[in-house]
């Protein structure tokens, strides 16, 4: 069965990582203001700030997983980091209404006395692509996505897709992307179907 999710630009949500990072900092400069004001020695509210700059090490930060950078580097190729556009960088592009996707045959002369006609049983106009064609070298915006994981797809992804959709639709045009996997199981559904399930095989 296809699980399939879209994940639309909602305004209404506003839940980012940037906000909670926001109002970590201006509690945790309130906090160390007021220990200097009552006259904490200055070592102590030091320690204080060192401790809280160690603790938003360990908070979340806004990253992308791979599925995300794939698909930001496909759909919006001018934005994405130089990761994302390594991860896609062998990637073919096919694009049959693209007037140049194919690149232009060469004249009937340079045909046969190609390399496929020089060949012994070689024929005539057994080239493979055009000249210039441009598969695989185009990239170009896209405003609509359709991600399918072949595999186990998780919440993670999907969650993570959808923040990404909602930061970049706010300043560069709407974007629309549909998530799917073959299997979408919750965590309860993965530790009673698939753990159980792999610890029968190592125990056989």
């Amino acid at each position: 069965m296809t699980q399939l999710t879209t994940i639309n630009n909602n305004s209404g949500q506003q839940a980012t990582s940037s906000d909670l990072f926001g109002r970590f900092s201006s509690i945790s400069t309130r906090l160390t203001d007021r220990l200097k004001e009552t006259g904490v020695p200055s070592g102590l509210s030091s320690n204080f700030e060192s401790l809280i700059s160690g603790v938003k090490n360990f908070l979340p930060a806004d990253r992308d997983l791979t599925v995300t950078k794939i698909v930001e580097s496909i759909m919006d190729p001018s934005a994405a980091s130089s990761s994302a556009i390594a991860k896609t960088e062998n990637y073919l592009y096919y694009d049959p209404r693209s007037a140049n996707a194919r690149g232009t045959m060469p004249p009937p002369s340079a045909l046969r006395s190609g390399p496929g006609a020089s060949a012994p049983g070689g024929m005539p106009g057994s080239q493979g692509t055009g000249q210039s064609a441009s598969f695989g070298q185009r990239r170009q915006g896209f405003s609509e996505a359709v991600v399918f994981t072949v595999g186990g797809g998780s919440m993670e992804e999907y969650g993570n897709l959808q923040e990404w959709v909602e930061r970049t639709s706010k300043d560069r045009g709407r974007k629309r992307v549909v998530y799917g996997s073959t299997e979408l199981v919750n965590a309860g559904e993965f530790v009673k179907e698939e753990l159980e399930r792999l610890g029968g095989e190592a125990a056989s």
